[in-house]
């Protein structure tokens, strides 16, 4: 009981640091930060498995919209990733679509990987449309837009 106490503790205090540095940090900073002192990204590296892996990938391009994010000031930006056993039964399409009716914001954009073409299709059946192509670290990314009526 006195090791899940010190570990709670512990978790507890850790966001209770974050939550004070959140006001002096970007956003991207505070992500990377987390990953970083909570040793989950860590924790992912030394498991080594092919879900791991996907996992490590999925993060680092969190933070890679969050820095997007931060450049266009303050947009919004939906991402999603699929289980690849749930892929190809319609699920993301239903899930952007979801999400974005929710989200009560006038500009939902998505920043998707121009190879990822099942993600692109996704998003256009869930009413975004292509809107720009960006560079960002080498790589070819495609901009989608949703504009609410």
């Amino acid at each position: 009981l006195n090791r899940v106490y010190s570990n709670s503790r512990e978790f507890i205090n850790c966001m209770e640091e974050f939550f004070k540095q959140k006001d002096n940090l970007k956003l991207s900073e505070l992500i990377e930060k987390v990953l970083e002192n909570t040793g989950y990204l860590k924790a992912l590296e030394v498991e080594d498995t092919e879900e791991s892996k996907n996992k490590i990938a999925n993060l680092e391009e969190f933070v890679k919209v969050a820095i997007e994010f931060e450049k266009e000031n303050g947009n919004v930006f939906i991402s999603l990733s699929i289980l690849k056993s749930c892929r190809g039964k319609g699920l993301g399409t239903k899930i952007i679509k979801e999400c974005t009716k929710k989200s009560n914001f006038k500009k939902v954009y998505a920043l998707i990987k121009s190879s990822n073409i099942q993600s692109q299709k996704a998003f256009i059946k869930a009413g975004y449309i292509k809107d720009d192509i960006k560079i960002i670290n080498n790589e070819t990314y495609n901009t989608f837009v949703y504009k609410s009526k």
